[in-house]
């Protein structure tokens, strides 16, 4: 279908078609119906309504072809029978005229055969045998795919129309010589002239996307008025005319006043048509001005360079930033090519970017350096679609530009600072992992010695120099947790993190674990209470790894829970695994501090004021949490307390499995 058509109007043309395709076969089959069984109400007319058979016959053809060439596929079947009813209904046509010139006529022949007993003396009306040989070519041109065909079969169409069209209007004024050729020959009926209009308009209206019935069809000015202006046209001079007759016998007046009046009603008529058009479009035509104004001055002060070419390469549009990129005044860019405006290795890159889009019909983006007049190298994004014309074939290529050199240039300077990023952040892993190492086996000595105080292996101690070993004791594991957080830190960012998974007892682990810092809770006069099954869950698991979470989260509900407080360790079962919750009725956590608790070296202001650990916690614990193929988070409010959980998934961990299988 064309770009112009409006798919409604074309639905409603097709529709159009078929009716006017079922009356012209419903006309045909009653007209031949009635001679073949002698009914007196379809035989019997009056003479300018009686049809001859042959005529009948012929319009059952073209009907039928008509009627099979709606919607069929071309060189379908019902396509080839269309084509051969109407080649049928030609020839029977074509007989018919060539025996009012010869004398010999297919009525000579069919008189002798059984039917000439249903046939009337006589030949098929000469016009009307015209009029069927154009529209049985009509039909057999039709369906064809050229456009060139397609509009010579609506050629013929119309030409059997005008054929039909006089000898109606000689029925409806009752002038004699319009319903035939000339005198002595047969007046075409007017049941013959009816069915003429109505194949006709059948053929228009099946196609009316293809050539001139375009218009008719469009969204446009030319098929708006098309559309209101038609039908006044061609009914205004019939009823015009229908009233100068009826004016002459109702009050006698003689024809010079019927033509008089006609004459001054069509005036009238078509001059309150014209001012009433030529008011609309000088709406449509400020309109349509206004909005190309609108658009000009957009393109005009667009910073983006915006250009359109045809297929030859020729600028059709150019905006002032298009002057101002290449050095031109638009006026000067107009009609010349690429390469008499750019740099021949510039000029060719456009031009092979130009064919692509013409040749797949699709756009295309691209980067293009162009060197200005002043000689500075300015790099633009482009973006090219392709262009079409009002009747909806490709005529070129519409493009849109945008100076990008400063976005490059700190794009640049974007990626070198970001590539010292990576060269600093190395720099600080390699560090992190080096001086964990090194502190490894200074504090593994420490802890050893505190240890041989603390049991008096060299001596004993009195009460306050036991104090001062205990405190040693604390800080070396307090140091060491945080060399142990380092670490993995460094394994982590490295991608050397494992797990080491083994069956375990995710209950009992728990419960020594609680009760490890029992003492700690008491210490700080807090309640440390557990929830726990009573049966063992074995789960395959890093149990190092899980008790390093666990202890994180006990240790931080610890810290942050003021005297008095209470801390719940539940361990349930659900649907989806094994869910753990640290519940505390601590401080509790601003909403907006919540997205920045598992990140790296972060630390709340409570957490910076106590000076508690090295922001690392919370942050391995994920990795670790989400290495077994589990989830974490946190459920909190400032006063309220909060909730870590953590969820481990039913089955073997993922990296157990890779584990297993490298094993």
């Amino acid at each position: 279908m064309s770009a112009r058509c409006n798919p409604r109007y074309v639905r409603g043309l097709h529709l159009a078609a078929r009716i006017a395709s079922l009356g012209v076969l419903a006309l045909g089959a009653a007209m031949l119906i009635g001679w073949l069984i002698g009914h007196p109400a379809l035989r019997d007319l009056p003479s300018a309504w009686a049809m001859h058979p042959l005529t009948a016959l012929t319009f059952l053809l073209q009907g039928g072809a008509s009627w099979l060439q709606q919607g069929g596929p071309v060189g379908g079947r019902s396509i080839r029978w269309a084509r051969a009813m109407a080649l049928l209904a030609v020839a029977l046509a074509s007989c018919e005229l060539t025996g009012h010139l010869s004398g010999a006529s297919v009525e000579n022949w069919l008189h002798r055969a059984p039917l000439g007993r249903f046939l009337p003396e006589g030949l098929m009306a000469p016009n009307t045998a015209l009029a069927m040989v154009f529209m049985g070519v009509s039909l057999l041109l039709l369906p064809s795919t050229f456009p060139r065909l397609c509009r010579l079969a609506q050629t013929m169409a119309i030409a059997a129309m005008v054929v039909a069209f006089l000898p109606a209007v000689g029925y409806l004024f009752q002038i004699a010589t319009f319903t035939r050729l000339r005198a002595g020959y047969n007046p075409m009926a007017a049941t013959s002239a009816l069915g003429f209009l109505f194949a006709g308009a059948a053929v228009l209206a099946s196609h009316p996307e293809r050539t001139f019935m375009a218009l008719l069809c469009s969204d446009r000015l030319g098929g708006r008025m098309l559309r209101r202006l038609l039908p006044a046209l061609v009914l205004a001079p019939i009823l015009l005319g229908l009233l100068g007759i009826w004016a002459q016998r109702a009050w006698g007046f003689d024809a010079p006043f019927g033509i008089g009046l006609m004459v001054t009603g069509l005036v009238v008529f078509t001059t309150s048509l014209l001012w009433w058009h030529s008011s609309i479009f000088e709406r449509l035509e400020a309109a349509l001005s206004d909005s190309e104004t609108k658009l000009r001055t957009l393109i005009d002060a667009s910073p983006d360079v915006i250009m359109i070419r045809d297929r030859e390469g020729r600028y059709l549009l150019a905006n002032p930033a298009f002057g101002r990129m290449v050095g031109l005044p638009v006026s000067g860019i107009l009609g010349r090519t690429d390469d008499a405006i750019f740099e021949p290795a510039t000029a060719r890159r456009i031009q092979e970017h130009d064919r692509r889009v013409i040749a797949s019909e699709s756009p295309l983006s691209d980067e293009i350096a162009i060197r200005t007049p002043a000689r500075e190298d300015r790099i633009y994004d482009s973006s090219k679609y392709p262009y079409y014309a009002p009747d909806g074939t490709l005529s070129g290529v519409m493009a849109i530009s945008r100076d990008i050199t400063e976005r490059k240039r700190l794009e640049a300077q974007l990626r070198g600072q970001y590539e010292k990023l990576k060269e600093l952040d190395k720099l600080k892993g390699d560090f992190v992992n080096a001086v964990s190492h090194d502190l490894r086996s200074p504090l593994t000595s420490i802890l050893g010695y505190a240890e041989f105080l603390e049991d008096e292996i060299g001596g004993a101690l009195t009460p306050q120099q036991q104090e001062f070993v205990s405190q040693i004791e604390k800080s070396t594991k307090r140091l060491e947790g945080m060399v142990t957080d380092l670490l993995d830190f460094a394994r982590l960012d490295a991608g050397t993190f494992r797990l080491h998974c083994e069956e375990a007892d995710l209950v009992g682990r728990i419960r020594d674990l609680v009760d490890s810092l029992r003492p700690q809770a008491e210490e700080h006069r807090l309640t440390l209470q557990t929830e726990l099954p009573g049966e063992p869950l074995m789960r395959v698991l890093d149990p190092q790894r899980i008790d390093r979470v666990l202890a994180n989260l006990i240790g931080n509900a610890l810290k942050f829970t003021p005297e008095g407080g209470r801390i719940l360790v539940k361990l349930a079962e659900d649907g989806e695994g094994l869910l753990c919750e640290v519940t505390d009725t601590g401080i509790g956590i601003a909403p907006e501090d919540l997205p920045k608790l598992f990140q790296r070296f972060t630390q709340l202001e409570a957490g910076a004021r106590m000076k508690a650990g090295t922001g690392l916690g919370l942050s391995i614990s994920k990795a670790q949490v989400e290495a077994h193929g589990g989830w974490i988070g946190v459920r909190s409010a400032p006063g309220k307390g909060s909730t870590f959980w953590f969820r481990l998934p039913y089955g073997v961990p993922p990296q157990c499995r890779r584990e297993s299988r490298a094993s």
